[in-house]
């Protein structure tokens, strides 16, 4: 695996799936997902900003928060 693609990586779980606030969650999905980016997750797929960000969103409600 690339460096770049280990640090988009790293990004994703860190800023994205680690971040309980919808809002800031979205801000960080705008700045380093691309409009038309897709999530595929446990039998889930979306598309676009706001889908991900929702899709996140129901995930982590059925995951404890990382202290």
């Amino acid at each position: 695996m690339s460096e770049q693609a280990a640090l988009m990586m790293d990004n994703n779980l860190r800023q994205v799936w680690n971040e309980r606030d919808s809002d800031a969650r979205l801000k960080v999905i705008e700045k380093i997902y691309d409009i038309a980016a897709n999530l595929y997750h446990v039998g889930d797929h979306v598309t676009g900003f706001e889908s991900i960000n929702n899709s996140v969103t129901s995930t982590l409600k059925h995951l404890p928060a990382v202290v």
